[in-house]
């Protein structure tokens, strides 16, 4: 049985940030995807500043802000009662759009190898008698003593 201290189930854009922010804090986590590659279906995300300071801290800002597209104005429309009001939005602050796909494997590269473990399909989560820490099985035969 492997002994690893935190696990993440998924290694979607919230798995792999979390495994990321832990790592930035010298704390190890293992991420279980049970897709055989990383996922990276979608379209645009629209980051404002708030998000840029995350991914700058996490250490993946730079890097999007390549292939990031910078957003100027946006629109937003609010439908009440059947009444519809339009806003336009003058953005001063930073705003862009990042395609999913350059998140995803911005925030899997930024990882140490081994992290991620594609193909690990769960079967069954249960508790350690001794220790109560959760005993992950795989379908691959697999357990994992997470703490």
């Amino acid at each position: 049985m492997e002994e690893t201290g935190i696990v993440i189930v998924g290694g979607g854009i919230a798995g792999l940030a979390t495994s990321l922010a832990l790592h930035r804090k010298g704390i190890k986590s293992v991420v279980l995807e049970r897709a055989e590659k990383v996922r990276s279906e979608g379209a645009g995300i629209g980051t404002l500043t708030n998000g840029w300071k995350a991914l700058d801290q996490l250490g993946v800002g730079d890097r999007l802000r390549l292939t990031s597209g910078l957003i100027h104005k946006g629109r937003t429309m609010l439908i009440e009662n059947g009444k519809k009001r339009e806003f336009v939005l003058n953005i001063e602050d930073e705003a862009r759009c990042i395609r999913r796909n350059d998140l995803v494997e911005a925030l899997a590269d930024a990882l140490p190898s081994g992290t991620i473990r594609l193909g690990s399909q769960i079967v069954s989560v249960e508790q350690d008698e001794t220790t109560s820490f959760p005993v992950i099985h795989l379908s691959n035969g697999n357990t994992i003593k997470a703490k």
